[in-house]
């Protein structure tokens, strides 16, 4: 299990799309350099599996970041809990269909 520093080392950093693939690396890697990790993603399954791996000290939840609204109140609940992030690194993306980039609608960037 990994585990941070405690409460008052390391710094804060937020991780969208933390459930998986780069997002997942980067939480894992950052607290396992003694950082508290706060981290959203559309998977429970796999940040609840995340969460427990990593321990005490950090915190995720489902969140589509497409949702303005629900984006808003996690990012209060996040600075509420740890304070204001020292890092954010926006990592969660979506697929769109196989365009040419000209060819996509603003709606489809979502």
């Amino acid at each position: 299990m990994i585990m941070a520093r405690g409460k008052s080392g390391g710094k804060v950093v937020v991780v969208t799309g933390a459930s998986r693939g780069l997002g997942r690396a980067m939480a894992l890697g950052f607290a396992e350099e003694g950082h508290r990790v706060a981290g959203c993603g559309r998977c429970e399954k796999h940040l609840s599996k995340l969460e427990a791996e990593m321990g005490d000290g950090h915190s995720f939840a489902v969140l589509d970041v497409t949702d303005d609204d629900a984006v808003k109140v996690w990012a209060a609940e996040v600075v509420a809990e740890f304070g204001a992030p020292d890092l954010l690194l926006n990592n969660a993306a979506l697929i769109n269909r196989s365009k040419f980039l000209w060819e996509l609608s603003e709606a489809e960037f979502g």
